[in-house]
């Protein structure tokens, strides 16, 4: 089940007027056909994010691909994508639903990191992720 969703009436998409990205940075992506991980350096603006090989081919606007956010959610330690991953990485991996039916399964290199890209998707899709967060292993010391 998804953390947010613009699917029913759960939600509704920001209106972005202008052309400021929400939030950019590096993730790594699973590739659709190769299911290895590519650091890619992304952009979301609005509901859209655009994902390039390094900044300067971003600054360039040489896109490797793009999509419209619908959905996010944390990949789960049980599921099959964890399986693949490396232990360091499972806590910091979370996937985006596309509107074109695609699921795309990212993970952050720090865990502020992967908040700061869940509160922003969050936002886009017309959700309040702002509340303080609290890691897990700092709250079961």
């Amino acid at each position: 089940m998804p953390l947010f969703s613009s699917r029913g009436n759960q939600s509704t998409a920001i209106d972005i007027t202008d052309d400021t990205p929400a939030v950019v940075g590096w993730l790594h992506k699973e590739g659709g056909m190769n299911k290895s991980f590519k650091r890619r350096w992304f952009v979301l603006r609005g509901r859209s994010a655009s994902y390039y090989e390094d900044e300067a081919k971003a600054a360039a606007g040489r896109s490797k691909g793009s999509f419209v956010c619908s959905g996010i959610g944390h990949v789960h330690a049980s599921s099959k994508h964890a399986a693949v991953l490396e232990p360091s990485t499972q806590p910091l991996t979370f996937w985006v639903d596309a509107t074109e039916g695609r699921r795309y399964v990212l993970f952050a290199e720090t865990f502020e990191q992967k908040v700061k890209w869940l509160r922003a998707i969050g936002r886009a899709l017309g959700r309040d992720y702002d509340a303080p967060y609290e890691r897990l292993d700092e709250r079961f010391k």
